[in-house]
């Protein structure tokens, strides 16, 4: 309830994002969305974000398993998540920073981190070991997002936007 509050109390104080003028152009239709699908940048994000969902989606819906196959209860589920809260929310707050690195340099460090999750949950014999991979999951997560939103905010027209960014998310969640 505290934490609702907060949100409400921090919604009601920012202020709105500005609005992208159309000029009246821009209506909504199937063929300004397909439009992105010509756009050959956006759907090579669109499959790198798809190759990397594939790989770490189910791993992530199956972590209780990965634990019962180690010996762990599943109270190192909740001491995983908090781990990776500790991890991620710094390296949000600094998403600004990191755009003085290269977006080619930060999807590689990304994408590293999101994939030694794999090495390590394949070589892990404790639960110590799943941890330690999902903090490098959850580091590489927490670089990959704010990189691919900014792609994506180049490499798409403002009115497809949103739109751009949602099917994004949508496909690095593996559909």
């Amino acid at each position: 309830a505290i934490f609702a509050g907060l949100s409400l109390v921090i919604a009601f104080i920012l202020p709105d994002s500005p609005v992208i003028e159309t000029n009246g152009h821009f209506r909504f239709s199937f063929k300004n969305i397909g439009g992105l699908f010509k756009n050959r940048t956006y759907v090579t994000i669109l499959v790198l974000l798809f190759t990397i969902g594939l790989a770490i989606v189910p791993i992530s819906n199956m972590k209780i398993v990965l634990y019962e196959n180690v010996g762990a209860d599943v109270k190192w589920v909740g001491y995983d998540s908090f781990v990776g809260c500790m991890v991620q929310v710094p390296i949000f707050l600094m998403a600004g920073k990191l755009r003085d690195f290269k977006p080619t340099a930060r999807l590689f460090t990304a994408v590293v981190g999101c994939f030694s999750l794999l090495v390590i949950y394949c070589l892990a014999r404790v639960p110590y070991v799943i941890i330690i991979g999902s903090a490098l999951y959850f580091f590489g997560y927490s670089i990959l997002l704010p990189t691919y939103r900014e792609l994506v905010g180049k490499t798409v027209r403002p009115e497809l936007m949103t739109t751009a960014q949602r099917l994004a998310d949508a496909v690095i969640m593996s559909l």
